[in-house]
């Protein structure tokens, strides 16, 4: 995974453990971190993807709209 440094994504995401974070709209930092990856390691790269599905297996559409809808309501919205 390679995301912007945006919204909630960094709460998953941990640089260069499971995936790869770049400043948003940072074009030069986008270009680094794609050629840091292209230029990875098989093994390495294997157990960065290895950790990035273990951090988003326990994701549920289901349960991530309660907690949405949960956190609406505690704001009144």
């Amino acid at each position: 995974m390679i995301a912007s440094r945006a919204g909630g994504i960094t709460e998953r995401i941990r640089h260069g453990e499971n995936g790869f974070l770049f400043p948003l709209g940072d074009r030069e930092a986008l270009t680094e971190v794609m050629a840091r990856v292209l230029e990875m390691p098989e093994g390495e790269l294997e157990a960065v993807r290895e950790k990035a599905q273990v951090s988003v297996r326990d994701l549920n559409p289901n349960s991530f709209i309660r907690e949405l809808l949960a956190n609406y309501q505690t704001l009144g919205l």
